[in-house]
């Protein structure tokens, strides 16, 4: 009997594994085509990306999609500009999406080496607003993609983001960026639980340099509400060199055009 039980237990792993195995090779052209696809419908913007590979046993349940230098550039007046270089970018989506040919829903994201430069000019005009209007796809829907968004978690390695905004006066720079975020992005009310490490971090405002190449480490829980665009910051700790600091208060969206915010930042060490 215990033969005959190790027998059929090893043909389903066998099953599971030839499956694994096989399932990315069914699929890898079509997911190649409809991510070539719905890039061009949806962005002004020159997109490129040396290959992709599809796997089920890193990723299990889900299907690992992995995009290799994965480049994002510019035209018009941002034609050099480019807004991302990603080493590599993983997708992992859910398999029962994949395999009923619907909506392919992401379940999590991993940026590898990425190097994001985020350009807003004087005029206010920013660099990543790409975005094709209903118009100018030709479509009157633009929910109807071939990718969802069901999030659940987010990682960045080894970053590097530079925010330059020319209106404002404003620069942000991060070298060697890890951080995770983690939390249900299809619920309207959520807590967003984010951990960041930056070896260096650099803000200026004004031409003025009130951060320079300084260390950060920071827990940030962060509640969400997306229906009122509310973002509020829970119990937390950042650290800057040795300066460790708390964040409360919120952050709010209410419409296109306005932003409010009400912080307290409290040192929970202060000998200095």
């Amino acid at each position: 009997m215990f033969k005959k039980v190790s027998i059929i237990i090893l043909s389903i792993f066998i099953i599971f594994f030839a499956a694994a195995l096989a399932i990315p090779v069914f699929f890898k052209k079509e997911i190649d085509a409809k991510i070539k696809s719905t890039i061009n419908k949806s962005v002004n913007a020159k997109v490129d990306f040396k290959d992709l590979d599809l796997s089920l046993i890193s990723s299990f349940p889900n299907l690992g999609i992995k995009i290799n230098d994965l480049t994002i550039i510019g035209i018009d007046s941002f034609v050099k500009d480019t807004l991302a270089n990603v080493k590599q970018l993983q997708l992992n989506v859910n398999l029962l999406s994949v395999v009923k040919g619907e909506t392919y829903q992401i379940k999590s994201v991993n940026l590898s080496q990425p190097n994001i430069f985020a350009h807003v000019l004087k005029n206010g005009k920013a660099n990543w607003d790409i975005i094709k209007t209903d118009s100018a796809s030709g479509s009157g829907d633009t929910s109807k993609t071939a990718f969802k968004v069901a999030l659940q978690k987010y990682t960045i390695e080894n970053g590097k983001i530079v925010y330059d905004d020319a209106s404002l006066g404003f620069f942000m720079g991060l070298e060697n960026l890890n951080h995770t975020g983690k939390g249900d992005f299809t619920q309207d009310l959520f807590t967003l639980k984010t951990q960041s490490d930056v070896e260096k971090l650099t803000v200026k405002y004004g031409g003025i340099p009130y951060l320079n190449k300084v260390k950060l480490d920071a827990e940030l829980p962060i509640d969400i509400d997306m229906k009122n665009m509310k973002f509020t910051f829970a119990e937390n700790k950042i650290k800057l060199n040795k300066l460790i600091l708390s964040a409360i208060g919120y952050l709010a969206m209410p419409n296109d055009k306005d932003m409010v915010m009400d912080f307290k930042f409290d040192a929970k060490q202060s000998e200095l």
